[in-house]
């Protein structure tokens, strides 16, 4: 079972890990744990349902990303922001302008963007910075509040999907249905990829089945690149028990409180 698509007029990939099912039973309470991609679309109504459902937002996104695309203010709502990475990276952050050419050097190569994108992913377990603001991330999430919890980014996709991946394992959700939940992403920003894609073809003045298959690596979200990380994780820390411990701080104690704050 994977999370659910919450139904909004402008959001796009916003959803309710409530209802995914642990290996010991359990399901994750409904209107708790939010993931989404950016909010700066959002309408009237969705405004509306956003401060009824919804008492923090944590903002993966870098700075420039986050004044270039602000999110809206919504009364009742604490917006925090809590960047995953400290450095552009095309395919991941949404900057305008600046990584085109890097996406331009990418775009003829398949390979070459597979495997930067895998490398991306590597970092979020290699990198200090990004380790200790996933570990921030999981102490917010078990701090008290009457409203859910929503994480984003730009997509969706990449920073924000594997906080969920994260929250998801400590919850004890299989691995099946975790990498099933991760790839459902691609079901709901399929129209966004392909409006992304044809605009820098056409910016490029280009129209291939190289251009297209490149700039669908860096705009997907892949089980390569989850796979990659878990590689990672198993070279840095021997397995992902390890890392959330060594890694991301999460004692036996904090993973007890978020199945009992989190799980019915």
């Amino acid at each position: 079972m994977t999370s659910r698509r919450i139904a909004f007029n402008r959001l796009v990939n916003t959803r309710d890990l409530g209802g995914m099912r642990t290996r010991d039973g359990r399901t994750i309470r409904d209107g708790m744990l939010i993931r989404s991609a950016q909010l700066c679309y959002a309408d009237a109504e969705d405004r509306s349902r956003l401060r009824e459902m919804v008492g923090l937002v944590l903002d993966f996104r870098n700075g420039q990303e986050r004044e270039q695309d602000p999110d809206p203010e919504v009364d009742g709502i604490v917006n925090l922001h809590l960047p995953i990475v400290d450095q552009l990276a095309p395919g991941v952050t949404r900057e305008k302008n600046s990584s085109e050419e890097m996406t331009r050097v990418l775009a003829m190569a398949p390979k070459r963007s597979l495997e930067y994108m895998m490398a991306l992913y590597d970092q979020f377990a290699s990198n200090e910075f990004s380790r200790r603001q996933y570990s921030r991330f999981i102490d917010i999430l078990l701090e008290d509040r009457d409203r859910a919890v929503l994480w984003h980014c730009s997509a969706g996709k990449d920073r924000a999907g594997f906080g969920s991946v994260i929250v998801e394992r400590l919850l004890g959700v299989d691995e099946d249905s975790v990498m099933e939940d991760y790839l459902l992403t691609n079901e709901y920003l399929k129209d966004e990829r392909e409006r992304i894609v044809s605009e820098f073809g056409r910016k490029m003045g280009i129209r291939s089945d190289l251009v297209r298959e490149s700039l669908t690596h860096l705009y997907s979200a892949r089980s390569e690149y989850l796979n990659s990380l878990d590689c990672k994780i198993r070279e840095l820390y021997g397995d992902f028990d390890t890392f959330a411990l060594d890694g991301l701080g999460v004692t036996e104690e904090k993973r007890a409180r978020l199945r009992a704050k989190f799980l019915v």
